[in-house]
């Protein structure tokens, strides 16, 4: 047991040294990206407008059935030695329209529900290969139906989002050769 404690002691001490010694390289400040990601109240692969300032990203997602605006935060870099992999809070508000949500005779017309989505998010955001960057949130989505002829619902679900985008310019620009050579 002594051993083992020692062990984990000694690790602790080495990855506080080793990571002292790292040092990430600067985020650019400003980018802009596109976004194809899939959630559980859609189903259907969505896109978005990302716009991304110092930790904070904008989202547009102007879809067919579903429009929403959002905001995602990164929260803290979770690794120094990977320093591409960051913790993500974010809350997302949509609007949008669903077909046929109750059961109906096939020779009534369409029965359209309107309805608002708000869903608060956590999870991981990802840079990699220069432009590129991920997400795999998970959370929880409050969504209010209105149907006419039927009673206003309220329904809660797990929330999950996976997705890839694509920055217009570089998440980490490579240093200047004046700035190499000092």
């Amino acid at each position: 047991m002594k051993k083992y404690l020692l062990l984990a002691v000694a690790l602790v001490f080495l990855s506080g040294i080793l990571n002292a010694q790292i040092s990430t390289p600067e985020k650019r400040t400003f980018n802009v990206g596109a976004y194809l990601g899939t959630n559980v109240r859609l189903v259907k692969p969505f896109v978005s407008a990302d716009i991304s300032y110092k930790f904070l990203t904008a989202r547009i997602m102007p879809n067919f059935n579903y429009n929403a605006v959002g905001l995602n935060a990164e929260v803290i870099q979770l690794s120094k030695t990977f320093y591409n992999l960051y913790w993500n809070v974010g809350v997302n508000y949509g609007i949008g329209t669903d077909k046929n949500r109750y059961d109906r005779n096939p020779s009534d017309p369409e029965i359209i529900s309107d309805y608002t989505s708000l869903q608060f998010t956590t999870g991981l955001r990802t840079y990699f290969k220069g432009n590129f960057y991920s997400f795999l949130l998970g959370g929880i989505s409050k969504s209010k139906f209105t149907t006419s002829g039927f009673a206003d619902e309220d329904e809660y679900l797990p929330y999950i989002e996976a997705g890839l985008g694509f920055n217009f310019w570089k998440t980490y620009p490579k240093l200047k050769s004046e700035e190499v050579e000092e």
